[in-house]
């Protein structure tokens, strides 16, 4: 599973749940579209739990003109550690 496509994932919940596969989830509508969105808003949690935004290499903002893809600093959304140096902790936000 660690391999498969967006659009194999999305085939296959929509297969699950009884429904027509589409063939480019971009242009999904109806319950497909549903589907589709729900797998990035999944990724998107997974993405800022885990940490996994510095893997990407490039993001697509959105601005008053135009939408760009901008190629991304090599320390963008790198997460530091903020460390206790007397107690040696791991310092966490609080909740």
């Amino acid at each position: 599973m660690g391999t498969e496509t967006y659009l194999s994932m999305a085939n296959r919940i929509l297969r699950f749940l009884v429904l027509t596969e589409i063939a480019d989830a971009s242009t999904a509508t109806g319950d497909a579209k549903v589907v589709a969105d729900l797998i990035n808003v999944a990724q998107s949690a997974v993405g800022i739990t885990e940490n996994w935004y510095t893997a990407y290499t490039s993001r697509t903002f959105s601005t008053v003109a135009s939408q760009a893809t901008i190629a991304l600093a090599s320390d963008f959304a790198k997460c530091i550690d903020l460390v206790d140096l007397t107690s040696m902790r791991k310092l966490t936000p609080a909740m």
